[in-house]
């Protein structure tokens, strides 16, 4: 994933979500729901994580095909139906 430089030139250890932008230097989970291409209904979702600095949710969105594709590639026999992105950590791995 690109890594963008803040232009407001706040902190890069800040870490919130603040006013629609992942703040400077925030970890950026990719959560993609893939199928089993002989089974399609058999689905799960996978988390992919980048740090990524000042990315709006639309950017990352915009720049996880080609992360997709990479994973893709390691997977063969799985397709991805859908994706979204959220800071890390926002949900708990139980």
């Amino acid at each position: 994933m690109q890594v963008f430089s803040s232009p407001d030139g706040t902190d890069p250890r800040t870490t919130r979500f603040t006013k629609g932008h992942f703040r400077s230097r925030t970890m950026v989970e990719l959560i993609v729901s893939v199928c089993l291409i002989s089974d399609p209904a058999r689905c799960k979702d996978i988390s992919l994580t980048y740090a990524a600095d000042d990315v709006t949710p639309m950017q990352c969105l915009m720049m996880s095909p080609p992360e997709i594709a990479k994973w893709s590639e390691g997977h063969p026999d799985w397709v991805a139906k859908r994706w979204t992105c959220r800071p890390a950590g926002r949900i708990a791995k139980i």
